[in-house]
């Protein structure tokens, strides 16, 4: 559903540290329709809880090698978020 594209840099050098920051992950159609279709837009009728829960079940049946599970989904959730809530 998803993969990381390694970084060209970090392989020519593997003595550097790995930038927790920079990791590329590359995401499926099926993965991003999902998120897509569970979209929080940051009204005050919809909840908010709910919408994490929701995301984070998604969410957690993705394994990826190499790639620590907190990372992808500080990479994965910003995708479920539509309108508003994208500008906050």
């Amino acid at each position: 559903m998803a993969k990381p594209i390694p970084n060209k840099a970090q392989e020519q050098n593997p003595a550097e540290p790995k930038d927790e920051n920079n990791v590329k992950i590359e995401f499926s159609k099926e993965l991003l329709t999902e998120l897509q279709n569970n979209t929080f837009s940051g009204r005050s009728e919809e909840d908010v809880i709910g919408h994490i829960g929701k995301v984070l079940k998604i969410l957690d049946l993705v394994k990826i090698t190499d790639v620590d599970p907190f990372q992808f989904r500080m990479k994965a959730f910003p995708l479920s978020l539509s309108n508003g809530a994208k500008e906050l």
